[in-house]
């Protein structure tokens, strides 16, 4: 029984993890797409540091730096 209660609860944080970093590739979308560059490089470092293998932020991150 308390191992399949830290299941769910790993899966339930895994998930909530998930949804969170899902939001911050949406709001660094916004926020490159309407040219907010400082806001989106300070995002996307962030979530870098949270998930280096985040695919395209390297990129974005990148060319951010170079434009600013």
């Amino acid at each position: 029984m308390k191992d399949k209660a830290k299941a769910k609860d790993y899966l339930k944080k895994e998930t909530r993890v998930a949804d969170e970093l899902n939001s911050r590739l949406e709001l660094l979308q916004f926020y490159f797409t309407n040219k907010l560059n400082k806001k989106a490089l300070g995002l996307g470092e962030e979530i870098l540091k949270l998930d280096p293998d985040t695919a395209g932020v390297p990129q974005v991150v990148t060319q951010l730096k170079a434009e600013i």
